[in-house]
């Protein structure tokens, strides 16, 4: 990874060091512009075959996770997700990222997925994915409609979690938005106020030169434990 294209003082991705001179704010903007200028930088063919390996490294992540719970038609495993644009890490699957997921897992493994939609306050919905009810938002981001009846975060079984990248403590640089922190942040703590073991399985998606030794965080950023690249899963001590 390059150095920070920002001013002086700042976040350097590959040694994983700050420099004196701007806020944590500052150094998160900075590797923003960096790592997204990367990925712009990539080419539809690399995008396509890593996308390739992304779903079958992902499709062996969630196996192993059904094998550890009691599934039936009536209670299927229900996978939160997100719609990849541009040159995120699913953008370029032929045929679309959810459906090769759901024909991967058909007659295996009884699923359904949801998908998310913007609200205020930096909350978001979740929805039963159907690429019938789908609408484009100013932001180029596809979510569903006003129809669609929301389904409670709380009983998903395993989220796909969006990022620019991923340090190996398992912090997350996502878009700035932070809708993905307070959700799962919310969840944490609504497991931890009930006092039950959870079987929530967050999964962070990047580029597999996107795990840093170190990005820029702030206390309310959150960890998580397991992170996918087409190289396959890797293991962090947060969350």
């Amino acid at each position: 990874m390059q150095q920070s294209d920002g001013p002086s003082g700042g976040y350097d991705g590959a040694s994983g060091g700050y420099s004196a001179g701007n806020s944590i704010a500052d150094h998160k903007k900075a590797s923003r512009r960096r790592i997204r200028r990367m990925r712009r930088e990539l080419s539809d063919a690399t995008l396509r075959a890593w996308d390739e390996q992304l779903v079958a490294q992902l499709i062996t992540a969630i196996d192993d996770i059904a094998a550890t719970l009691q599934l039936t038609d009536d209670e299927p495993l229900l996978i939160a997700t997100y719609l990849p644009v541009a040159h995120e890490p699913g953008a370029h699957t032929p045929g679309g990222f959810i459906p090769s997921l759901l024909s991967a897992l058909d007659e295996r493994i009884p699923c359904r997925i949801v998908i998310p939609r913007v609200e205020d306050k930096r909350q978001l919905s979740w929805h039963p994915w159907s690429p019938d009810n789908l609408v484009t938002t100013s932001f180029g981001i596809r979510e569903p409609d006003e129809r669609s009846t929301p389904i409670p975060f709380d009983t998903v079984d395993i989220a796909i979690v969006p990022a620019l990248a991923y340090d190996v403590a398992g912090y997350r640089l996502g878009q700035g938005g932070g809708y993905y922190d307070c959700a799962l942040a919310a969840r944490r703590s609504s497991r931890q106020s009930s006092g039950q073991s959870s079987t929530f399985h967050p999964i962070g998606l990047v580029h597999p030169h996107e795990i840093l030794p170190a990005v820029p965080h702030d206390g309310w950023d959150v960890q998580l434990t397991t992170v996918i690249t087409t190289l396959g899963r890797r293991h962090f001590p947060g969350g």
